[in-house]
């Protein structure tokens, strides 16, 4: 790949400058170049999902961890109650805790800052010795940079916001273009004002959640998919599943599929299009980030299953960033052996870890409750601060 900005054609740039016009500019040059891509009707349709999605999200959340948390209380006998919010109060022979979704009261305000700090993480891992992906910060306007070292690795790089907790929005895989660059370099700008650059990891994704050093559970993890019915094109598939997800309640999958410039370069690769029409009952990968996935990509795997080398290798993770309650997610071609060995990598330490997809698998039968050791932990005054335990007892 050329490292020559100059080699990208007049809609990519035109796009790239409109992202250069301050916050409203950042905001329109996704939608700019995702309207010159598909064209007006998928765009509309796009759209009006977009314009769905956050609502639908939020309810749809609040439903599943509502239940995921009243589980928990009544397998510890203890009672559920909902404050404004969301926050649910759980209380237990005078012992009480407050969680919000997926955020609990067990580490630190900063570890968690640092936690999303993606860059900063990176350093941490580094200096235990743990395999990363090779990396560089770079200012979003900086195309030159962000073209060379894309150059330079020589291999499909992943673009995202450095320090962003936007849910995987604007993240993109499979970048080796000075135009993908461009592109990518716009979807990612809308969240942070620095991108993380990394060589793309090879493999099969693994989430491994870990409280106090303990692994609770593991679930591998795949891209979303669609499946063809011979009729359909892949751009109504999509929103065919997302209205699946939503009339499911959440037990599909508790997020919409949206079409952005992971999903674009994703079918390109796969030398297809929104328009192209399936054959029936051919699985058609609609994503390369496992974000924005289903329940029916989601496997709870048997920690046996797991090699010691590599879960030591995920909660050396977690403790780099001083959390005890982490989801460590990691990529490797053979999860019987080390990262180092296989050839794997860490992908990210998440300090406020969705406990949704651990119940939305594939074979819910299957699925491991963490919330309930978490609850055991949170509600145990050897372990935990309690919530308003005084600090002067």
């Amino acid at each position: 790949m050329t490292d020559e900005p100059s080699k990208v054609n007049w809609p990519t740039k035109t796009v790239g400058w409109i992202g250069e016009a301050g916050r409203v500019g950042r905001a329109l040059a996704p939608a700019a170049d995702l309207l010159r891509s598909v064209g007006w009707g998928a765009y509309r349709r796009q759209r009006r999902f977009d314009s769905m999605a956050g609502a639908w999200t939020s309810r749809v959340r609040r439903q599943v961890y509502r239940s995921i948390w009243e589980d928990a209380a009544a397998a510890a006998g203890a009672d559920c109650q909902e404050l404004s919010g969301d926050f649910l109060l759980i209380s237990l022979d005078g012992r009480q805790t407050v969680v919000w979704y997926h955020t609990v009261m067990l580490d630190f305000g900063l570890s968690l800052q640092l936690a999303a700090d993606k860059v900063a993480v990176h350093v941490l891992l580094e200096q235990m010795g743990l395999p990363m992906a090779t990396h560089m910060e770079v200012d979003a306007g900086n195309r030159s940079a962000a073209c060379a070292f894309v150059s330079s690795v020589g291999a499909p790089c992943v673009v995202k916001p450095a320090r962003s907790t936007s849910g995987g929005e604007g993240v993109t895989c499979g970048v080796v273009s000075p135009a993908e660059v461009e592109r990518a370099r716009v979807w990612a700008r809308r969240w942070d004002s620095h991108l993380l650059i990394e060589r793309q990891a090879q493999g099969d994704e693994y989430r491994l959640l870990f409280l106090d050093g303990e692994l609770l559970d593991v679930v591998r993890r795949r891209p979303p998919e669609v499946v063809g019915d011979g009729q359909s094109p892949i751009g109504e598939l999509i929103a065919t599943e997302n209205r699946r997800r939503e009339e499911s309640g959440g037990r599909l999958g508790t997020s919409y599929l949206h079409v952005d410039l992971d999903c674009l370069l994703t079918l390109d690769r796969a030398g297809l299009s929104l328009a192209s029409v399936p054959a029936q009952g051919q699985i058609v990968r609609v994503k390369t980030a496992v974000n924005q996935n289903g329940a029916a990509q989601n496997e709870t795997v048997s920690p046996d299953a797991i090699g010691p080398a590599l879960i030591a290798d995920a909660a050396a993770a977690a403790r780099a960033v001083d959390l005890r309650f982490a989801g460590v997610e990691v990529m490797t071609p053979d999860p019987s052996r080390s990262l180092a060995e296989a050839g794997g990598l860490v992908v990210e330490v998440n300090g406020t870890p969705g406990l949704q997809y651990h119940y939305l698998v594939a074979e819910p039968e299957k699925a491991t409750r963490v919330a309930r050791p978490v609850l055991t932990a949170l509600l145990d005054t050897k372990r935990t601060r309690l919530f308003r335990e005084s600090n002067y007892r």
